[in-house]
């Protein structure tokens, strides 16, 4: 039986994962309406966020708000290139959740089986140890992993 009663032992369709995670998000327009909320979730893209739905932004334009915001005019964004100060402050800004805030943006995960901080994704060979037959499973199946057992302090 499972540590965790909401995670099964065995493994499940990131769809059915999804249901029961807690950081599923399908109030987006990124990845299809598959948004991950997961804090350790490393597929993300830029969106803002319009009436409490996330739409998909281009980097280049949030990196383009960001540096007018902080120098102004096109010719002080050019200056500020020009002496490495641009780069610099997209360095920091770009994954500054405050930053981005101020410019209605938000870095929003996208929910895979292959960048799932809670699961790990099966592959071919994960099948064939399991004594399954390779070819009759998807790419999209994961093994959640179990939350660690923790021992009580005194």
């Amino acid at each position: 039986m499972s540590s965790d009663p909401k995670f099964p032992d065995e493994p499940i369709q990131i769809n059915d994962f999804a249901d029961i995670c807690g950081h599923f998000n399908n109030d987006v327009d990124i990845n299809n309406g598959y948004g991950c909320d997961h804090p350790r979730q490393s597929e993300w893209a830029y969106a803002r966020v319009k009436d409490g739905h996330s739409h998909d932004i281009n980097e280049g334009k949030v990196q383009y708000v960001l540096l007018r915001k902080r120098f102004g005019s096109y010719a002080e964004i050019l200056k500020a290139d020009q002496q490495g100060k641009a780069k610099e402050y997209l360095q920091t800004a770009e994954h500054d959740p405050q930053k981005l805030s101020e410019i209605n943006v938000i870095k929003q995960g996208k929910c895979f089986a292959h960048s799932c901080p809670l699961a790990c994704n099966l592959e071919s060979e994960d099948w064939v140890e399991r004594g399954e037959a390779s070819n009759m499973y998807s790419h999209d199946w994961v093994l959640p992993h179990q939350p660690p057992q923790t021992t009580p302090t005194p």
